[in-house]
């Protein structure tokens, strides 16, 4: 070879360094940076950390243990006991034997289930803590407590023979219909696969019998370091937080001849698998179409931009589906495409739709029609338009909202990115990537996910139903029929509806605030309309450009006759599905596109409203909307006929379920049938007239003069006011408000106290509130049973009921009572009998039209221990009301409830509900400040007064669900 051939062969060589070079440069700055403000690392031991500042809410910490080991890993002897193990850890470790964790964690006042809580799936079990990190002594228990779970579970053999029972319980209640069908769907959807034959719940033959050494095998196989991550999120130093963690998990090595952890595939196929699965006791008809692929990775910025494309494609898609279910003869009930990871290997590509149980093929048509539809058209400028305008507002609306995030909310991104393997950029990086690539993302790169789901390759398609011949009759040559003929059908392109103009053609002429006040203490600011109408505004800074809404007014179901009764149900559905003004709610949509904002109609039993929310600078359509909810309801007969032709599907097959029918007998008994408690059936939905609802609506929101329209969030009053006067002083009212008393009693709020300060010598008279329809409980003993379902389960409700003196002191002891009971029933019917997986207890009060109350404990169990269980219930209220509880009940319930209401007064929702509970129920607005003053009143002797004062036996429901008699 001369020196010049080498040359002219040397430039190629050194081109393709050089480009080469090149490409991994640009790969390293194309690389997704991970946010920064996240302490990130892995221990010598492989354990993995992730820890990060955060203030939200203040003095608090998310704690969690990802353990990357579900029920895929478990032997053939040791199904269902990845699920065990985690349960074990909460029944003893060697530092907390027993259920002391638990009792040392209550009493700081965590609750088991919201804070102290776990799950298990088929790659993961993680566990998870919300602790103090003001206390440094119950944050470093946090921290002791994911050490102890790690390392050091016990599997105490009396321990492990308590909680076989618990799961049992557990597997019990979660069966249905539903369940059962799944049970199905695993076998084909992940066929070949070790996903198909290791369900987390497992086999109770093997939950019931291994031995604590099988348990103990599986934990000492998985439970390592480099198989674990500790996640730290909160209101903490996080250098500080770092070294806890190295100090605590650093030092624990990993087995010597650690197991390898294997990974199971999902086998492709090339043929389409399909499954008809019918239950007796379904409820409703599906049909859904699956396509198996690998997750698309996402490291480097480039491929962020597939990712937008295909949120893009699935928002179209479901705009489209959404469009066609409110048409007239609508081909499903309603239908929605999605994607999804199902395991870190594979992810779901899909389609389904809700049917009626007779159209189940056409259905299926309908939905792969317009899947194929956008495969060989596309979607048009204007739907790409608004999609982008849709995904741009929200993702704004979380960026602005990224300093306010919950640490709940950021930890589950650090869990994700752990068990997936998975970047968490930064949000402000998010918001900078998502504005440079979204204007660049065109419809051909929209486009190319529909082929995604239209593949023949690892496709599964389903159908659901109930055992009627409709859906059992199906065949599957039929179903292959559909998708052949679905390819080669002729499809006519989507054409595009527009959706322009102003939402109000003339803003209406303004009213006036004609008196200002503020209820001393609460930062409620008051203003009286010249309508009549009252506005109360909250300031707040808990979350940067949420604005939450309510209006209420007294009347609701309770003013219409019973002979229009069923139309008054669906009065407000009637407005929701047809739209306002000129527009009907699919153009509304669209009219709506890029907008952070909500809104929705309500009547109920004693009251009517509108509910809603929305940005700062959506605050203004808010306005008109609400304005236009009450001004100009629309007509849609289409919209109509497709919402009952959805609601009489739901009902028709409603008697099949046991536990709707169960429900049913229970609240037909505690109100004696009356009327107004009975389920509506689908004879009764004929009742149902759209013109009749519409004119109950327009009666029930006419008049603005009863209404109290209340703002909680990021919004001052020199912002409010002029859309006040523009948008709500101006609606429709029947008082003249330049003769109402131009002050008001500022401590009291509430439909009575506003009746009285509205009009008392205004000369107006007694205004409407509502009507008593005589609903009451029962009075004696009532015993009542159900036999239907094909389970083996049984539930229980017990149920004491009464009168109470509407005061706030009285609620609080009902409601401390409901949830020191149910912490007591936990001990005892749950861990100590291992009688049932929960048990829930509430304390219902009602204060209009009058004050009573229901006490009820319900729970789940096996058929053959509902007598002995009812009676031990009976018995443990019985020895509260002739003996004081033990101390931990009343400490534990208050030290909760202090926790609880700290983490509420920075939360805009929580004082939205406790401002509308004062309006509708006439409760002085201080009492909720006032609470904290109870929590140190709440003793063994306050729970035992209460019991005797409210559980009495003399007037008691006990209701039991068994299985049918074979």
């Amino acid at each position: 070879m001369t020196p010049h051939a080498r040359r002219i062969l040397a430039f190629p060589v050194l081109f393709i360094v050089f480009a080469a070079s090149l490409f991994a440069r640009a790969q390293s700055e194309d690389l997704i940076p991970n946010d920064p403000d996240v302490l990130t690392g892995t221990l010598e031991n492989g354990l993995t950390y992730y820890v990060r500042s955060n203030d939200k809410p203040a003095g608090m910490a998310e704690l969690r243990l990802a353990v990357k080991a579900g029920s895929t890993l478990e032997d053939e002897d040791q199904r269902g006991l990845a699920h065990f193990v985690e349960h074990m850890l909460f029944n003893g470790t060697e530092k907390f034997p027993g259920r002391e964790l638990v009792d040392v964690l209550e009493s700081f006042g965590m609750e088991f289930g919201p804070e102290i809580n776990a799950y298990t799936s088929f790659d993961q079990t993680v566990y998870r803590l919300n602790v103090s990190s003001e206390d440094k002594d119950q944050f470093l228990l946090g921290l002791d407590v994911l050490e102890q779970w790690a390392f050091h579970a016990t599997f105490d053999a009396e321990e492990v023979e308590k909680e076989r029972g618990v799961i049992q319980e557990e597997w019990r209640m979660g069966r249905s219909a539903e369940t059962r069908m799944q049970d199905e769907v695993y076998p084909v959807l992940f066929r070949g696969s070790r996903y198909a034959e290791r369900k987390p719940i497992g086999d109770m033959d093997i939950v019931a019998n291994a031995p604590p050494e099988t348990l103990l095998r599986f934990y000492s196989d998985w439970y390592r370091p480099d198989l674990m991550a500790v996640i730290a999120v909160g209101d903490f130093d996080p250098e500080e937080t770092v070294r806890l963690i190295k100090a605590r998990f650093g030092g624990h090595p990993n087995p010597q001849n650690p197991r390898p952890r294997p990974e199971y595939p999902i086998p492709d196929h090339d043929e389409t698998l399909i499954k008809v699965i019918h239950d007796p006791e379904a409820t409703g008809a599906s049909v859904q179409v699956y396509v198996k692929y690998d997750p698309p990775e996402a490291r480097f910025r480039p491929q962020i931009k597939q990712e937008l494309a295909e949120s893009l494609f699935y928002r179209m898609l479901n705009n489209r589906l959404s469009e066609l279910s409110r048409s007239e003869d609508p081909p499903f009930l309603y239908g929605y495409g999605f994607s999804t990871t199902y395991t870190p290997k594979t992810s779901l590509a899909g389609l389904a739709a809700a049917i009626p149980e007779d159209e189940a093929l056409g259905g299926l048509e309908a939905v792969l029609t317009e899947a194929e539809r956008t495969r060989r058209y596309g979607f048009t400028e204007s739907e790409l338009t608004r999609a982008k305008e849709d995904f741009t507002g929200s993702f704004e609306n979380f960026w602005r909202q990224r300093d306010d995030m919950e640490s709940s909310s950021i930890v589950d991104i650090l869990l994700d990115a752990y068990l997936m393997d998975d970047s968490y950029p930064s949000i402000d990086w998010q918001w900078n990537t998502v504005q440079d690539l979204l204007p660049g993302i065109g419809l051909k790169d929209v486009q190319a996910v529909a082929d995604t789901l239209l593949t023949e390759k690892n496709r599964v398609v389903l159908v659901k139903g109930p055992s009627v011949p409709a859906i059992t009759d199906i065949s599957e040559s039929e179903i292959r029929d559909v998708l052949e003929r679905t390819q080669t059908a002729e499809i006519e392109p989507w054409e595009d509806s527009s959706a322009a103009g102003p939402l109000v053609e003339e803003t209406p002429a303004p009213g006036k605030i004609i008196s200002r006040s503020e209820i001393e203490g609460t930062g409620i600011q008051t203003w009286v309309l010249s309508n009549g109408a009252v506005v109360l505004l909250k300031t707040t800074d808990f979350k940067e450009d949420e604005i939450l809404f309510q209006a209420v007014s007294p009347g609701g179901t309770s003013l219409v006759d019973d002979s229009e009764y069923v139309s008054a149900q669906y009065a407000a559905d009637a407005v929701s599905q047809g739209g306002l003004g000129d527009f009907s709610l699919v153009d509304l949509r669209k009219n709506l596109a890029g907008k952070t904002l909500d809104i929705e109609p309500f009547i109920y039993g004693t009251h009517e409203g509108l509910s809603g929310n929305a940005s700062k600078r959506d605050l203004e359509t808010l306005m008109q909307l609400i304005y236009l909810q009450q001004t100009a309801p629309r007509r849609d007969e289409t919209a109509w006929n497709a919402f009952m032709n959805r609601t009489a599907e739901s009902l028709r097959n409603r008697a099949s379920s046991p536990k709707t029918l169960y429900d049913d007998l229970v609240w037909e008994t505690v109100f004696s049938d009356h009327p107004r408690i009975r389920p509506i059936t689908l004879d009764d939905l004929g009742q149902a007239d759209l013109d009749t609802a519409l004119d109950i609506y327009r009666d029930r929101f006419a008049d603005a003069g009863d209404f109290t329209y209340i703002f909680i969030g990021d919004v001052t009053a020199e912002e409010l006011e002029p859309l006040v006067k523009t948008w709500i002083a101006s609606l429709p009212s029947s008082i003249d408000g330049s003769s109402l008393p131009s002050s008001r009693p500022a401590s009291r709020a509430g439909f009575v106290m506003e009746n009285e300060a509205r009009f008392a010598g205004a000369g107006f008279g007694s205004r409407e509130l509502w009507r008593d329809r005589g609903m009451r409980n029962v009075e004696g003993v009532r015993d009542v049973s159900l036999n239907a379902g094909s389970e083996p389960l049984s539930i229980v409700t017990q149920i004491w009921t009464g009168d109470w003196n509407g005061s706030f002191q009285e609620r609080y002891r009902l409601q401390s009572l409901a949830a020191a009971m149910e912490m007591m029933f936990t001990n005892t019917i749950r861990e100590d009998s291992g009688g049932t997986y929960s048990v829930g207890v509430y304390a219902h009060l009602k204060s209009m039209p009058i004050t009573d109350y229901r006490f009820i404990v319900q729970y789940s169990c096996a058929p053959e221990r509902v007598d002995e269980l009812t009676g031990r219930v009976k018995e443990l209220v019985c020895s509260w009301r002739t003996a004081l509880p033990e101390e931990k009940y009343a400490a534990d319930t208050a030290a909760s409830q202090k926790r609880s209401f700290e983490k509420s007064l920075e939360m805009n929702s929580w004082w939205l509900g406790q401002i509308v509970f004062a309006v509708v129920t006439g409760q002085n607005i201080h009492d909720m400040e006032d609470r904290p003053a109870l929590y140190d009143t709440l003793t063994p002797e306050v729970l035992s007064a209460s019991a005797r004062r409210y559980l009495d036996d003399s007037n008691y429901v006990e209701a039991v669900l068994y299985p049918e008699e074979k």
